[in-house]
């Protein structure tokens, strides 16, 4: 009976060492999308409207860059849109890209970026949520951040 507990917890001691080596790498992979950045600021344009000015700056170190001849290039597309608390969409830009780059180090940089920004119009008196999105077009992987904005005033 010791024998066979003994076995029971070395199976089970294995089994957790091999497979949680698998689980890492899929949520590291995962988390490297979401490392692009969503910021805004608002003004007022009109006395019962605002402007909402947004930007998403993308490093070159999020997206997978394949070797072409002229360098290295990586795809991706770029989304901005802005709800109200109800759900409806206000408004959306997307842009669909590609970065061009002759040497390996910068496409690993933190520093080299790419910004995307863009206007929308909204009411006072309504709390909103900033949706952004990045997709990598050669992995295929997508990155969401949300922001919310309360002007009750």
């Amino acid at each position: 009976m010791r024998n066979f507990i003994v076995s029971l917890a070395l199976i089970f001691l294995f089994q957790e060492i091999l497979f949680s080596q698998f689980r890492g790498k899929e949520s590291k992979k995962q988390i490297k999308i979401n490392k692009f950045s969503l910021s805004s600021f608002s003004y007022a344009c009109n006395i019962d409207s605002l402007t909402i000015v947004t930007f998403l700056e993308i490093p070159y170190s999020v997206l997978q860059f394949v070797k072409k001849d002229n360098g290295y290039v990586a795809y991706y597309q770029a989304s901005i849109g802005v709800k109200n608390v109800g759900g409806f969409q206000i408004g959306s830009s997307v842009w669909r890209d590609s970065i061009i780059v002759e040497e390996y180090f910068d496409t690993k940089s933190w520093i080299l970026n790419r910004k995307h920004f863009s206007p929308f119009n909204v009411s006072k008196l309504n709390e909103f949520e900033i949706i952004g999105e990045l997709q990598d077009l050669d992995t295929r992987k997508k990155g969401i951040k949300k922001k919310i904005l309360p002007f009750n005033f």
